[in-house]
């Protein structure tokens, strides 16, 4: 089976990057036309960090706005926020990955705007149109609403855990192996490559290997450089209509990771440390993303994820069936030995 060709996909219409950008939230509702009432997505934490700022512009623009508050991106959190905002016109996502995937789901199921504020750039769903929700248990990634614009406060972001932000630039330099196997699965299986998507998303990567001191220091000018990057490879989603540009043998070795341990660890530390793998295994460039994961602090060895060997080896061969109809260099699977010998050429475990 192969992933299906790529639909028409509306793309996000305003960015504004830069301090005080919250500041302009009833403008830009009033830029894209809406008149109604706006939910507001949170968490308790991203409720007090950025949500009830956004509340209190809204409403000093006379908007009528209702916080809406979440515990997990799961099916309940979006039964409960589409229930809530029955009679609104915009949703915000304030976040976190949680609080932004349930608002862009449920404007999904709503059919309204979505608009995207990350209080960190952990990850690049911030702008893309695919949520990760989890369903019976299992975590999905489900065709979402794109945002019709994104506000993000570099002020806000360089004050997130520093660790969340490497994690989210690690995630943006793993499209060099996801765009890999896109091609190869080109090459083996027929599948249509999307030219302009794949570009985007090794734009992206390409701009943070550039700018690598900048995003090390995370102060709010590489937050800057790293959100623009982040948007870019969500838009690169948004014109594929899918992940595929993001999302290769790295992305299911993290969700494989993610089934097997007892909490999941960062997603994009995950797939940053799983991308150098995978390019070894590409035969592509994999000591310079390891330089790359290195130079900003992210980690480039399995222990600094908490994780040991058997549990590693064990995600990376039964990585393939995450996804069956998403061809990647594992293929069917790669052997134990196979993996193994990855691993430890690469450094993620010591030979």
């Amino acid at each position: 089976m192969k992933e299906k060709s790529f639909p028409h996909t509306l793309l996000t219409s305003l960015v504004s990057i830069g301090e005080d950008v919250l500041d302009s939230s009833a403008e830009v509702l009033r830029t894209l036309g809406i008149t109604g009432k706006a939910g507001i997505v949170c968490d308790s934490i991203t409720r007090d960090l950025a949500g009830r700022k956004i509340a209190e512009v809204l409403e000093e623009g006379d908007y009528q706005a209702d916080i809406l508050i979440i515990t997990e991106a799961d099916m309940a959190n979006v039964e409960k926020v589409r229930e809530e905002a029955a009679e609104a016109e915009v949703l915000f996502g304030v976040g976190g990955g949680r609080p932004i995937d349930v608002a862009k789901y449920t404007a999904h199921l709503l059919n309204i705007p979505f608009i995207s504020v990350p209080t960190a750039a952990s990850h690049d769903g911030v702008a893309s149109g695919r949520a990760s929700i989890n369903v019976e248990g299992r975590k999905s990634s489900l065709g979402a609403r794109v945002p019709a614009a994104v506000l993000a406060d570099t002020s806000l972001i360089s004050s997130a855990p520093r660790r969340l932000n490497v994690s989210g630039a690690a995630d943006i330099v793993s499209n060099i192996t996801a765009v890999n196997d896109w091609y190869l699965a080109e090459r083996i299986k027929g599948e249509r490559v999307h030219r302009v998507a794949a570009e985007l998303a090794l734009l992206a990567a390409r701009r943070l290997l550039q700018c690598r001191d900048l995003i090390r220091d995370m102060q709010p000018e590489g937050v800057k450089v790293l959100m623009e990057a982040i948007i870019l490879s969500g838009t690169s989603m948004a014109v594929a209509g899918s992940s595929r540009p993001a999302s290769g043998a790295e992305h299911l070795i993290s969700h494989s990771l993610d089934s097997l341990r007892p909490s999941p660890g960062l997603h994009g530390e995950q797939c940053g440390l799983s991308s150098i793998l995978t390019a070894y295994l590409q035969g592509a460039d994999w000591r310079g993303i390891r330089d790359f994961l290195e130079h900003i602090g992210a980690p480039v060895k399995a222990v600094e994820l908490g994780v040991d060997e058997e549990l590693f080896l064990k995600a990376v061969t039964e990585a393939h069936r995450i996804r069956p109809e998403r061809y990647t260099i594992l293929g069917d699977g790669i052997t134990l030995k196979a993996a193994r010998r990855a691993a430890r050429a690469t450094g993620i475990f010591q030979a």
